[in-house]
């Protein structure tokens, strides 16, 4: 007699799903370094352009006002990307309530298989103590007579 545990497609299930809801979470997580990784290049492209500047010695008006606009434009980029950052913060938390989730249900049908298979164990040792007495009876029956 072996154990069969009778929600062992719904426990699968949740399993699939916790894998999925770790996947999710992962994905989203490689998002959010992705963009901060932008935002570090913006950082070092605004920084080089700031430099350039410096070194030149003299400027005309209109090449001053491309630059301006140009990193006017990186400023906006930047914040456009910190906007992005802080909408996947949000969507990670909510990935990450419901990876809680996932996994709370997968150890409620972890705990409930325990405590199946404990019941199944006591209830194969029981009827094992009955037939090893009914063996010990018919024995004893044998020897009396």
């Amino acid at each position: 007699m072996t154990f069969k545990y009778k929600f062992e497609s719904i426990k699968k299930i949740k399993e699939t799903l916790e894998k999925k809801a770790k996947k999710d979470l992962a994905e989203v997580d490689l998002q959010i370094d992705r963009v901060k990784v932008e935002v570090v290049k913006l950082d070092n492209v605004i920084k080089a352009l700031k430099i350039n500047v410096r070194e030149h010695k003299s400027i005309r008006a209109s090449e001053m006002h491309h630059i301006n606009r140009y990193e006017e434009y990186l400023r906006q980029e930047r914040i456009t990307l910190e906007q992005k950052i802080v909408e996947l913060e949000l969507l990670r938390t909510a990935k990450l309530e419901e990876l809680q989730e996932k996994q709370k249900e997968h150890k409620m049908f972890e705990t409930m298989e325990e405590k199946h298979h404990a019941a199944f164990v006591m209830d194969a040792n029981h009827i094992e103590q009955i037939m090893l007495d009914e063996v010990a009876g018919q024995k004893f029956a044998r020897g009396k007579l």
